[in-house]
């Protein structure tokens, strides 16, 4: 029997934008860790590596979660990046969106005090940023879980082997200094896909947290 967090895990190029690209809550146990290995995988994928080997026993503090799942086997049925990009009931968006439905099952922000709100929109932040997005460079939009962003900061060169902002449609995830971050190109069936379960969310208007206080939410966005 293999010891907690002792299992492997080849990640491949689009998997190691994905980890390296966490968007953690800023209070969060281990985040120090978190910073180190994104900023070592960003490294990784620099010196033009394609793949990189984790262990769980190594990242069971930066990525609990992801730890957890290769022990668990979770990765020898779908791979991270299909659970990543994926919008069925055990991927990772839907994951994040039922986990912002719980935090936020019966509160109403506006009778909040101001610590107790900004604590909250500060986890809409984070999943939001930790959530997939998509954006179509030729309208130049950005579609996220409360909507569209007209005109959005995009990073395209987040990465030293950046993506050329020549395509119709990409995934982002994450977020840097400079914007959204370019994770892929996609073709117009996957952006379609994704949409439609973007739309399926913001329909729901005021049982989505993100619908709702997106005024809220858009100042703490475009104040960073």
């Amino acid at each position: 029997m293999n010891p907690p967090y002792s299992k492997p895990y080849l990640l491949n190029e689009t998997e190691i934008k994905y980890v390296a690209t966490c968007y953690p809550l800023p209070d969060r146990p281990g985040l120090c860790e978190c910073e180190e290995w994104k900023k070592k995988l960003r490294q990784h994928l620099n010196s033009n590596n394609k793949t990189f080997e984790i262990s769980s026993s190594e990242i069971r503090i930066p990525f609990p979660f992801l730890a957890k799942f290769i022990n668990d086997g979770f990765f020898e049925k779908r791979s991270f990046q299909n659970y990543f990009e994926d919008t069925d009931e055990l991927s990772h968006n839907e994951d994040n969106y039922q986990f912002i439905l719980q935090i936020f099952n019966g509160k109403d922000l506006s009778k909040l005090s101001q610590e107790p709100k900004n604590a909250l929109l500060k986890v809409l932040e984070h999943v939001l940023g930790c959530t997939i997005r998509i954006y179509d460079r030729v309208e130049n939009k950005e579609w996220n879980l409360f909507g569209c962003i007209d005109n959005p900061k995009i990073d395209f060169n987040h990465f030293a082997n950046s993506i050329k902002n020549t395509g119709n449609y990409y995934f982002l995830h994450g977020k840097s200094e400079t914007g959204s971050i370019v994770i892929r190109e996609i073709n117009q069936t996957e952006f379609l896909k994704y949409k439609s379960w973007l739309d399926s969310k913001i329909k729901l208007k005021n049982e989505n947290p993100f619908v709702k206080y997106r005024a809220d939410l858009e100042k703490l966005l475009f104040q960073n």
